[in-house]
């Protein structure tokens, strides 16, 4: 399974009990890190709904796919980053 949001899957999924946010943007917990996600089509409903969620002057790390922030949202840092898949398991 590729990982293109690896964030919202885990905060959606196994990691829900220290998520804080609603249905469309979802954040770590403040004292667990500074990770947060936005569905897949992130829609202007979604990042109002993250802005919510960080605060006034608030700083999130997305983890995923390119993402183009919209207007009033500053991208401070972009990593590249490659996704490793094992394609076989020797035992």
């Amino acid at each position: 399974m590729e990982l293109g949001n690896p964030v919202w899957q885990a905060l959606r999924g196994p990691q829900a009990t220290v998520a804080e946010g609603g249905p469309l943007a979802v954040r770590y917990q403040q004292d667990i890190a500074l990770f947060a996600a936005l569905p897949d089509e992130p829609t202007t409903d979604a990042w109002d709904e993250l802005r919510d969620v960080l605060g006034p002057h608030g700083e999130a790390w997305l983890a995923r796919d390119v993402l183009e922030p919209p207007n009033g949202w500053t991208q401070i840092y972009s990593l590249p980053a490659v996704q490793m898949v094992a394609t076989s398991v020797e035992g």
